[in-house]
């Protein structure tokens, strides 16, 4: 991979354009995912404010009682948004279905376990733990690499 970049006093913005044959090898689809996560961002609420937090802040995303919690290194919000929703919002970037319940970011893993009964359990960077359940682990496995 080739990494060009030009810059220029006159650019309003910044211009992320990649080249690449017709269908774009691993490092380029990891890049296009990093680039989607930087820009997708989700609105959420703590002690009735408002932040928008981009994808790469969040831990994962778990649905209890019909109600969204985000949860990033050190903190917990609310969504409005259903756990589909959300999952529309964020697809095309590291995040992964582990359960009926929760939403998954890859990149804050630390280390994956496998258990006897099929699933699968992840220690995240913050010291959680969670469970990827059966029904999941096969797309977990694609996206995570493994």
């Amino acid at each position: 991979m080739k990494v060009t970049i030009r810059r220029n006093e006159a650019y309003i913005e910044t211009l992320v354009e990649i080249c690449c044959t017709e269908d774009p090898d691993t490092e380029t689809k990891e890049l296009l995912n990093k680039i989607q996560s930087i820009e997708a961002r989700l609105t959420v609420t703590k002690e009735g404010h408002l932040y928008k937090l981009t994808a790469d802040d969040i831990f994962y995303i778990e649905c209890v009682d019909d109600r969204t919690f985000v949860y990033t290194a050190d903190d917990t919000y609310k969504s409005a948004l259903k756990l589909y929703q959300v999952e529309e919002q964020l697809q095309n970037t590291d995040f992964i279905r582990i359960s009926k319940s929760v939403l998954l970011n890859v990149t804050k893993l630390d280390s994956v376990r496998s258990l006897l009964n099929a699933k699968i359990e992840v220690h995240m960077l913050n010291g959680e733990r969670l469970l990827v359940n059966r029904h999941y682990v096969t797309a977990f496995k694609k996206k995570f690499g493994v």
